[in-house]
This record gives C-alpha cells, sequence and structure tokens, in this order.
C-alpha cells in the first residue's frame, strides 16, 4: 500500500512513520508533505492509496488543498483539534486520530480503511469542509486529560493535575503538579488551543502555567512580571512585554 503523511511537525510524521511500519512493514510512505503547497504539488503529479494528513498545518488548513484540487484519495485525519472536528468525522465515510496517536486506534483505522476500500465507499469532503467551519458550540469543548507515556505504559493525566507544559529545545513538556515530567506530542500553538483559557495561560513562548501552579508575582523590568511556579522550573519564566497586561486581566477576572 501507497501512502503519504501530511503533517507539518517532524516529530509527529516520524511517530506515524515508524507506527506504519510495526503494523504492516509492506506500507510504503511515499512521502512526508508539511505545507498545503507542497502536498498540492506533489497530489498534482501522484496518486497514492491512502493520505494521511494533520488538519493545521502552521498558520494554515490542510483543507485549502480540496480548494487547490480535485482529490479523491481515502483520508485518515490526524489532529489534536478533536472539539472542531470529531463531530464532522463522525458523519463522514472517513477516520480520524487524536493525538498522540497510539498504535491500536492507528491498526482500527487501517482496518477500517481497508473494509471502506472494498466498498469502493465515497467520501463527502463538502461536508466535512462545511462542518469544519461551523465546529458545534458547546461548553465542554476544551482537552480534559493527556494520554502520556511511561515506558511502555501509557498514563491518564488530567488537565487540574496539570501544572504547566514548557517548551524545551525540540520537545514539549508536561509537568505535573506532582513534579512529573512528560514529553507531549503538541506544539505550544496547538496545546494553546486545546486548553481552557480560564484555567491556562501563555505566559511567553516557553511556557503555558495553570492558574493553581502560580505561587508568587515578582515586578519585573518594563514592566513584565516575574512568576514563582510549583513545582519550580530550573529558572522563573518571565510574563512577555507583550502578554503582561492581559495576564493581569486573566488574574483579575
Amino acid at each position: 500500500m501507497n501512502v503519504i503523511v501530511i503533517e507539518d511537525e517532524p516529530l509527529a510524521a516520524q511517530s506515524l512513520c515508524k507506527l506504519l511500519n510495526e503494523i504492516n512493514p509492506q506500507i510504503q510512505v511515499q512521502a512526508i508533505l508539511p505545507t498545503v503547497a507542497k502536498a498540492v504539488d506533489w497530489l498534482r503529479n501522484h496518486t497514492p492509496q491512502l493520505i494521511f494528513m494533520d488538519i493545521n498545518l502552521g498558520d494554515q488548513v490542510a483543507f485549502e488543498i480540496f480548494e487547490q484540487i480535485k482529490l479523491q484519495v481515502p483520508i485518515i485525519f490526524t489532529t489534536a483539534f478533536d472539539r472542531y472536528a470529531v463531530q464532522a468525522f463522525k458523519v463522514n465515510s472517513v477516520d480520524y486520530l487524536i493525538k498522540p496517536i497510539q498504535k491500536e486506534e492507528l491498526r482500527q483505522s487501517l482496518d477500517k480503511y481497508t473494509k471502506l476500500h472494498a466498498q469502493s465507499s465515497a467520501i463527502s469532503y463538502t461536508q466535512l469542509l462545511q462542518s469544519l467551519q461551523n465546529p458545534p458550540s458547546t461548553q465542554a469543548n476544551y482537552q480534559q486529560r493527556f494520554m502520556v507515556s511511561i515506558g511502555d505504559r501509557i498514563k491518564s493525566v488530567t488537565t487540574d493535575n496539570i501544572a504547566y507544559f514548557q517548551a524545551d529545545q525540540r520537545y514539549v513538556v508536561l509537568v505535573s503538579q506532582q513534579k512529573e515530567q512528560f514529553i507531549v506530542d503538541y506544539t505550544m500553538d496547538t496545546l494553546e488551543g486545546l486548553l481552557d483559557p480560564q484555567d491556562f495561560f501563555r505566559i511567553n513562548r516557553q511556557f503555558i502555567v495553570h492558574f493553581k501552579a502560580i505561587q508568587q508575582m515578582q515586578k519585573h523590568t518594563r514592566g513584565r512580571v516575574k512568576l514563582g511556579l510549583l513545582p519550580a522550573p530550573k529558572k522563573a519564566p518571565i510574563v512577555s512585554i507583550e502578554r503582561a497586561q492581559t495576564f493581569k486581566d486573566w488574574l483579575n477576572r
């Protein structure tokens, strides 16, 4: 089976390719395409049997691909934004996987593709796109928990037990209130959209903090604010000057 991966996060793409090879070594990943433009260029000249497609590609949405080319290839969507997409995906003959992707869920999605392919099932991309552009309004649509890996085990960490997220070079680390640290397969921009803004605030490029983790604040240069967090990171984070006033307003709700 020839497939392609449309994904802008290298680690996520590598992880998916590794899982595909473990499930079925006969699956050939023909290309990993990180942008809408590269995906469109490739698909104009090639027709894979199956596409794995992330929805958010940097500052673009992958569905822009459908506006530029006519695509009749089955797709398994990979997304962190379940609050926007899950309802739409459920009414279409296409599967979806919520990041971080689990091996057994990926196996089930491939099995579903095989059955749909055998039935020559059609996919209504127009309906899907309309549903995504008009997501249902609901109050309980933020991420409630994150699945993290501990060796060969999977653990659930609820959002009310998270102290903060910290971007550390190439990785993003979830730090729990019990000082546990787990690498998560999300960018900071993605997390900012997943987390309830009533509870979490992105203070700068490196930190998204839960209000419960803030133990003290100290005035810093140029109107900025230095935070004392619990558990304490190696270096006390500073609220960026661009976010300082919004942060103060957030605390004073």
